[in-house]
């Protein structure tokens, strides 16, 4: 409850003082479904010890006894403040403890130029010589999908094989059926689908990891980065028509039928896409650059992968093709980073 009266503040009634669409928080009871549960408690009630080198603390002792306590995996930092236990779904517990740091300016006075893609994450184009792509998250999360599919199809036949067993039997979450013996069916079903979240778990750390130590990366050793947007919501979205579909003069009402648009991008790539997080990583290079002393500029990116970098002329027939050899000049370039190189020569007044 003390958690939640002090978020009020800084959420919602802070978003409708910045005029921003915001709901009204809907209270509900812990589910042990959910990803993760967070409790606060005060600094005063915790009490910490050493025991055998390792760090150990315990809270409560009148509800919870005089124990040992929890030991922790590593050092703990002195408490200030309140701090957060948590659990996760798949029985972890962590101790989060806020603290203050200091972060170093950056003293640099570098540019670059960024083109976000899917095939490729990011392209970096840097005026002094340098330039490098992100590639490799395409194909890990590849592999991640591709053993979450298998196992979902697994998990499908094995849910109508017992449907068939049990035809007349409801289940729902609500109510609890008479407990059965635990087949090994019933078993592996559960396995599965632990094991298909844990593999998206992994899916989503390793995306976030590379968020992590990529945007640092580029706090550090740029002051002003290019970085125009990537409309992944607006690409990926299938679009709804409606049609009229009795039209005749005596009829009084007119049925609509909805119908969908065909998507260009096949679902695959829409996948990757999503699971990429272009949005989030921009979000999160703009917070490490305004910490770090430097800037992100939003850009656009029109005709970029089709213009070449050199005379600037425009190829309407570059289609999906890794290498954009330019029929004017003849320069043969890599598709990111001539995209990368585009922005920075387009947009390099922004800087100024």
């Amino acid at each position: 409850m003390l958690s939640q009266m002090t978020s009020f503040p800084t959420g919602f009634f802070a978003a409708r003082r910045r005029d921003e669409k915001s709901t009204y928080p809907d209270m509900r009871f812990k589910s042990k479904f959910a990803p993760s549960n967070t409790i606060e408690v005060l600094a005063r009630s915790l009490k910490k010890r050493d025991h055998n080198g390792l760090d150990q603390f315990e809270f409560h002792p009148v509800f919870f006894g005089d124990n040992d306590g929890i030991a922790l995996h590593e050092k703990l930092s002195p408490i200030s403040m309140s701090v957060r236990f948590q659990r996760l779904r798949e029985e972890e517990y962590y101790l989060i403890v806020p603290r203050f740091k200091e972060f170093p300016q950056s003293k640099t006075t570098r540019v670059c130029a960024i083109d976000p893609g899917v095939r490729i994450f990011i392209s970096v184009y840097d005026p002094d010589g340098r330039t490098f792509s992100v590639s490799d998250s395409r194909s890990v999360l590849k592999r991640r999908f591709e053993a979450i599919d298998e196992m979902k199809s697994i998990l499908k036949l094995k849910d109508n094989e017992c449907k068939e067993i049990h035809p007349m039997k409801v289940r729902t979450k609500t109510k609890k059926e008479t407990k059965s013996p635990k087949a090994a069916e019933h078993r592996l079903r559960y396995r599965l689908r632990r094991r298909i979240r844990f593999t998206s778990r992994k899916a989503t750390r390793a995306v976030k990891d590379m968020h992590q130590k990529l945007s640092s990366w580029l706090a550090t050793n740029y002051y002003n980065v290019l970085l125009p947007s990537f409309q992944t919501s607006e690409m990926v979205r299938k679009h709804f028509e409606g049609e009229a579909a009795d039209v005749t003069p005596g009829s009084s009402n007119e049925e609509r039928v909805t119908t969908r648009q065909k998507r260009n991008i096949p679902s695959p790539t829409a996948r990757s896409m999503l699971a990429q997080a272009h949005f989030k990583f921009k979000r999160l290079l703009k917070h490490k650059m305004e910490r770090a002393g430097g800037r992100v500029v939003d850009c656009e990116e029109e005709y970029i992968s089709k213009t070449c970098p050199r005379c600037g002329e425009i190829k309407n027939n570059l289609g999906g093709n890794h290498v954009y050899t330019c029929t004017f000049c003849h320069a043969v370039l890599d598709r990111d980073v001539s995209a990368a190189t585009t922005i920075f020569h387009k947009n390099i007044g922004l800087l100024f």
